[in-house]
């Protein structure tokens, strides 16, 4: 009994530690890639790239190919600590391509965006001036400079399979947790009634 007591005792602390852990964890970025365009044309390599938050936080990166595209993490503040690790939930994010704000992004103008952690923005076009759109007719390519309204927002909305990874592994955790618990209990049942037999 002293004994099934001591292992009830460590596993509970173990998950009492265990539950602190998963509190502690911080927000997942917010990745965004796509094209960048300066009046109507694509921008250049090396061309500047500034996301800053509402609070003022930023971050920064560079077009990386001829073909205007770029990458970007926007990390979280993890609201456990005292410290700002970078943008709040929700707030507002402003883009600018070498010092000057974007004036539009999928064809939205002007550019509005929130900081959400974990989602995946795979197609976020940004422009200082218009985004050209590229239509073909009848096999022919031509590219026309248009304005675009909010009426015309298309969104697309990112899955995170990171986050769904981490969620299955603190599941499994949870499961060997309660199945060594588990074990341990009927071990001791086990040697008890072996001991009443002698």
């Amino acid at each position: 009994m002293k004994m099934t007591k001591i292992y009830i005792i460590y596993a509970l602390a173990t998950l009492i530690l265990f539950a602190d852990f998963v509190v502690a964890f911080p927000p997942i970025p917010e990745a965004y890639a796509g094209k960048a365009y300066m009046n109507g044309e694509i921008a250049p390599i090396n061309t500047s790239i500034t996301l800053k938050s509402a609070s003022g936080y930023g971050f920064k990166t560079t077009v990386v190919t001829n073909s205007g595209d770029y990458s970007m993490d926007v990390i979280l503040d993890d609201t456990d600590t005292s410290a700002v690790e970078g943008a709040r939930e929700g707030e507002a994010l402003t883009w600018y391509l070498d010092g000057k704000e974007v004036t539009s992004c999928n064809r939205i103008s002007p550019c509005r965006d929130t900081a959400k952690s974990g989602e995946v923005n795979p197609n976020f076009d940004i422009a200082v001036g218009n985004i050209p759109v590229t239509t073909t007719v009848k096999g022919i390519q031509s590219t026309e400079e248009k304005k675009t309204s909010v009426s015309q927002k298309t969104e697309t909305k990112g899955f995170s399979w990171l986050l769904i990874l981490v969620l299955l592994i603190i599941l499994m955790i949870i499961i060997i947790i309660v199945a060594v618990v588990a074990f341990l209990l009927l071990r001791g049942k086990g040697k008890k009634s072996a001991l009443g037999r002698k």
